[in-house]
């Protein structure tokens, strides 16, 4: 897929956004550094940051968000990152 968006995003902390070359967006955030940028292409396994703290709970967070156009998709159900 393609690097649509790495930076911080508003409550998200920073984040990179990947639309997959089957249309998908794939969010992942939590993290604490950004390797991928806007832009680049990734595949399968392409390590897009490093892990962050939650401010508030002291501990190692992240998040995955699967969209399909404006929908949100169950992340188990989605096909992966093409």
């Amino acid at each position: 897929g393609t690097v649509v968006s790495a930076g911080p995003y508003r409550g998200f902390g920073r984040v990179v956004i990947v639309r997959g070359d089957n249309g998908y967006l794939y969010v992942y955030g939590g993290l604490e550094e950004l390797i991928a940028r806007e832009g680049d292409r990734v595949s399968r396994g392409a390590v897009l940051g490093t892990l962050g703290v939650d401010k508030l709970s002291g501990k190692a967070q992240m998040y995955f968000l699967v969209y399909r156009g404006d929908k949100a998709v169950d992340p188990a159900k989605a096909p992966g990152v093409l």
